[in-house]
């Protein structure tokens, strides 16, 4: 090969070297830069508060799973940034269509993996199982910019976690967050707890995320804001928290003061629980939720 040969071939490899990194560096770019800074969550340098709600696209007579028209998912998420949400909360993983509609209307997203809350945590088959849904989870969703924090698992039962053995069930939290961090170390990782759930370590989260509903008696017996203020003495001080559950129904009247509520007094309880979850502490809230979850009890195809 001739020096001239080998001059060009050298030009072609730096020019080609330089056009793959403007390419890495243009993916780059893409990906947000989420920090935890003191008790609050930044999102490219400035501060976030999370205005999110539930969202499941399903309709009467549908079971989760079932397939959805994109353009009833579009018009929902319309109205959603209509309404003034910033936020998308799930309880299972967002799917790749539903994640490029909702950058397409600035909305982020919570993006979850749906793991059972009520078994044995120590069971080897459980952790094989929960370990390829985290994985899966990160694979489709860490090359979003608008997927901003990693939910593993909702409202794990007080009683599994006793059953499976405390010291177990932490290790299990554990192993879970370090495969994340292997897929995807630019996101924040957490779990959403209930109130059974109080005395739990949470210090291994990197945000401390609680559902708390403003009529349970563990809430109502001391107001929405002071329960909030409890969660952040007892576990997040130096963390951000996030309310991921929240909400009143206007379906009929419950038990343990569930519905009843007229449309009315839904809306004017939701502003007030944001300004109490505001004055507790927190960095946001998710309203629960966008549309009914019709399949939970009844027959699935009527809304009762």
């Amino acid at each position: 090969m001739s020096v001239y040969s080998k001059l060009f071939l050298v030009a072609v490899i730096f020019i080609s070297a330089l056009f793959a990194q403007d390419s890495i560096l243009a993916a780059g770019d893409k990906i947000p830069c989420i920090k935890i800074i003191g008790d609050s969550i930044y999102l490219d340098g400035k501060k976030f508060f999370i205005k999110g709600i539930g969202y499941s696209p399903y309709r009467p007579g549908q079971l989760p799973g079932s397939p959805i028209p994109m353009e009833i998912v579009e018009a929902d998420f319309k109205r959603i940034k209509e309404a003034g949400f910033n936020t998308l909360r799930v309880w299972d993983t967002m799917p790749k269509e539903q994640l490029e509609l909702a950058e397409k209307y600035n909305l982020k997203v919570i993006q979850a993996a749906y793991l059972q809350p009520n078994v044995d945590f120590k069971y080897s088959g459980y952790m094989r199982m929960a370990e390829s849904k985290v994985r899966q989870m990160c694979k489709l969703s860490r090359n979003h910019p608008n997927v901003i924090m990693y939910l593993i698992m909702n409202e794990p039962h007080a009683q599994a976690i006793m059953n499976s053995g405390v010291d177990n069930t932490l290790n299990l939290y554990k192993q879970l967050i370090e495969i994340i961090r292997q897929e995807d170390p630019n996101r924040p990782v957490s779990i959403a707890n209930a109130y059974w759930t109080l005395w739990l370590d949470q210090s291994m989260w990197d945000v401390v995320c609680f559902n708390a509903y403003s009529y349970t008696a563990p809430v109502a017996g001391i107001g929405f804001a002071n329960f909030v203020k409890g969660l952040k003495s007892l576990h997040s001080k130096d963390k951000p928290l996030v309310v991921t559950e929240f909400g009143l129904s206007v379906s009929p009247k419950g038990s343990a003061g569930y519905g009843g509520n007229t449309e009315k007094e839904q809306a004017d309880g939701l502003v007030d629980c944001f300004r109490k979850l505001i004055e507790g502490g927190a960095v946001g809230g998710c309203v629960f939720e966008w549309n009914d979850e019709w399949w939970k009890e009844g027959t699935p195809d009527v809304h009762n």
